[in-house]
């Protein structure tokens, strides 16, 4: 069994890989808590040290690097750059990157405080413009998107609602694409606005079991019917649903199957991230 995993692994190399979506600087700062304010019913923090990491689309591309050898990532970036080293020195050299400068616009970055003592996050401040591409940069990005997506394997999309991805550029992505997988993230700045139906017919999509409720509006309904709902609604070949610790559930529609697979993980120190290297390899 080993060695056949082992084969499977092997088999992707040759693929050529295209993916599209945010770059997300996810940073993390660890602090003490000195105590209250004595001026304001506030909670003061000593900042101790900070770890960055590359999240997003970005740690997508980074975690297929090891399996594929030739990989081009479609990405946004900040108007004036910001953090373009960082990303391009935290990349591997099979990954071959494209920005789009976003007007307006930081390069998106997620910062979190952390206790250092317990690891608990205290606070989450975000720094972003999640407002849509104007009309130029949208046709400056759809051209993009249409001259690699021929040359490439498979297609993965990575869309966290922060306005890189318009409606008519999903459509090109999944009328265009070989095959093309889809992972759409709900999160505190797209709640309600959060949107899988504009991939309609993609090969195969990923959400969650709280966005699959979300979108079918269905609070109660069993995993498994629900699965089958939203197969139909999204027209996907492949639809594949997280559930925390109960593991994952993947619906074939050709086939009528539901194959269900456990959570590996016995300890979760940190879920951010967990979603992009499970899309990855699926």
């Amino acid at each position: 069994t080993d060695n056949k995993i082992l084969n499977i692994m092997n088999s992707f190399s040759n693929m050529k890989v295209l993916v599209i979506g945010e770059t997300i600087i996810d940073e993390y700062v660890y602090c003490e808590a000195l105590g209250k304010s004595g001026k304001e019913p506030i909670l003061v923090l000593r900042d101790m040290y900070k770890e960055r990491y590359l999240g997003g689309a970005a740690a997508i591309a980074k975690n297929l690097s090891s399996f594929c050898k030739k990989i081009t990532f479609l990405t946004n970036i900040g108007q004036r750059n910001e953090e373009k080293h960082f990303i391009k020195n935290n990349l591997q050299k099979n990954i071959k990157t494209i920005f789009l400068k976003k007007k307006r616009s930081p390069t998106i970055t997620k910062k979190r405080y952390i206790d250092h003592i317990n690891k608990t996050k205290i606070l989450g401040v975000y720094t972003l413009n999640d407002q849509p591409l104007d009309i130029v940069q949208e046709k400056i990005f759809n051209n993009k998107v249409l001259k690699y997506i021929n040359s490439h394997d498979l297609v993965i999309v990575s869309d966290y609602g922060h306005g890189l991805i318009s409606a008519n550029t999903a459509e090109s992505i999944v009328k265009k694409s070989k095959f093309v997988a889809v992972n759409t993230q709900l999160n505190s700045s797209n709640l309600g606005f959060h949107v899988i139906s504009k991939y309609l017919g993609a090969n195969l999509i990923t959400i969650n079991e709280t966005e699959m409720h979300h979108e079918l509006r269905n609070k109660t309904e069993d995993r498994e019917s629900l699965i089958k709902k939203l197969s139909k609604k999204l027209k996907s070949n492949y639809t594949h649903v997280t559930s925390g610790g109960e593991g994952s559930t993947i619906y074939n529609y050709t086939t009528n199957e539901i194959l269900s697979c456990p959570a590996f993980a016995n300890k979760v120190v940190d879920k951010v991230g967990t979603g992009d290297s499970m899309l990855a390899i699926l």
